[in-house]
């Protein structure tokens, strides 16, 4: 099975969740790779890109690809959360999208930090064309 990245490097639409996981504060652009080490009582944080649907992928199947040091709590395409699936590679985080997508597309990733585990860093994010 041949495969197609399109990165979505950005920007990204950055903002601080309460405890809630509601976002909150001022919505800030930032570039990936992002790293919560600066974030001082504060859940988490929401980043959120909109993205146009990719031309000649009729039939094919589409994933949106997470790589991250710890899962996203939450991947949304257009307010749908969206189920994680297989991933092949330590660290990547898979979401097939290809029944969710429009011709105009939000993406929203939660990112939360917990007291176990390391903070979390998001790389890259990418769409993946599997044909």
């Amino acid at each position: 099975m041949s495969k197609h990245r399109i990165r979505l490097a950005g920007p990204w639409d950055f903002q601080t969740l309460d405890s809630g996981l509601a976002p909150r504060g001022e919505t800030t652009e930032c570039r990936l790779p992002v790293i919560l080490v600066d974030l001082t009582n504060e859940t988490g944080i929401q980043l959120q890109r909109g993205f146009h649907k990719p031309t000649g992928i009729d039939g094919k199947l589409l994933r949106l690809v997470l790589q991250a040091n710890t899962p996203p709590r939450a991947v949304l395409i257009n307010d749908v959360r969206i189920a994680e699936s297989a991933v092949e590679h330590e660290s990547e985080y898979a979401f097939e999208i290809t029944t969710h997508i429009k011709p105009f597309n939000w993406v929203c990733i939660l990112l939360t930090v917990e007291d176990y585990q390391p903070s979390p860093v998001l790389n890259t994010v990418w769409l993946e064309i599997l044909e």
